[in-house]
């Protein structure tokens, strides 16, 4: 069990059979977290606005001892993401067409299970497809 000593709120739309369904999350002072990981999604970070925020989410969940594995298709430099993190990145060639691939998706989705996430996050929207195929695979939201 991970303990967290700070407020987090999280407002999450998942797409399920029936449309689409509102989430609320909420972490709150001393609050007792699940085991697992916040598997992150995101297209080739860049400098600017993704990298700000992909750098903040991060910096969040090292706070409150969540692991959160960074998936992405290129490295991204070194000084876009602390050092620390750089070691939380796995990098898949072919990510964005790998939901195509169904041989080359069973090895994303065996990656994945290793990390054990009970959530995925899409940090921008061209990650929806894998991320909605991975939620699919693993069954997590």
């Amino acid at each position: 069990m991970n303990f967290c000593s700070s407020t987090v709120n999280y407002h999450v739309q998942c797409k399920g059979l029936n449309g689409y369904q509102d989430m609320e999350i909420s972490m709150s002072a001393n609050a007792i977290l699940p085991n697992g990981a916040v598997l992150l999604v995101s297209e080739p970070i860049n400098p600017g606005g993704l990298a700000i925020y992909t750098r903040s989410i991060m910096q969040g969940l090292s706070e409150a001892a969540i692991p959160h594995p960074l998936l992405t298709s290129t490295r991204p430099e070194s000084a876009l993401l602390p050092s620390d993190e750089l070691t939380n990145v796995k990098v898949f060639d072919g990510l964005f067409w790998s939901v195509w691939r169904p041989f080359i998706f069973r090895k994303l989705v065996a990656w994945a299970r290793e990390q054990e996430p009970l959530l995925i996050h899409g940090l921008s929207a061209r990650t929806t497809p894998v991320c909605s195929r991975l939620a699919q695979a693993l069954e997590v939201p």
